[in-house]
């Protein structure tokens, strides 16, 4: 979850095993992402991990999902959950993931935090 434009206030409240407490407090301020930023975010090298595929960008991107960043088999789209991070995503194929030659493609949904557009995007995966 990312935090709302503004300042924040952040208690920490621990307890050890024999009941000792301790608090720490700050306060944050979030601002926005520079406009004057225009820089397109880039896709990175994909790898296989598990039953998935791990994508990573450039930097800090927003928008990733099933709609936008796609996994495709000898050309035929594989069905995948898309669990975003902050620059990167995580593919996880709806079934077995296909052996052989994969292809990432991302769109330009998929902005930066300052709302510049990834341009199509493709990358190739090592069978």
């Amino acid at each position: 979850m990312r935090p709302s434009i503004g300042r924040h206030r952040i208690t920490l409240r621990a307890r050890d095993g024999d009941g000792a407490t301790g608090t720490a407090k700050l306060v944050v301020q979030v601002v926005p992402a520079s406009l004057n930023d225009h820089k397109v975010p880039r896709l990175l090298e994909p790898a296989r991990k598990g039953d998935g595929v791990h994508v990573r960008f450039s930097e800090e991107v927003v928008g990733a999902s099933e709609r936008s960043v796609r996994l495709e088999a000898d050309g035929k789209v594989v069905k995948v959950e898309v669990v975003p991070f902050a620059r990167e995503v995580l593919l996880v194929a709806k079934g077995r993931l296909p052996s052989g030659k994969l292809r990432v493609r991302a769109g330009n949904r998929v902005t930066d935090l300052g709302g510049n557009q990834l341009k199509g995007a493709t990358r190739m995966l090592a069978p």
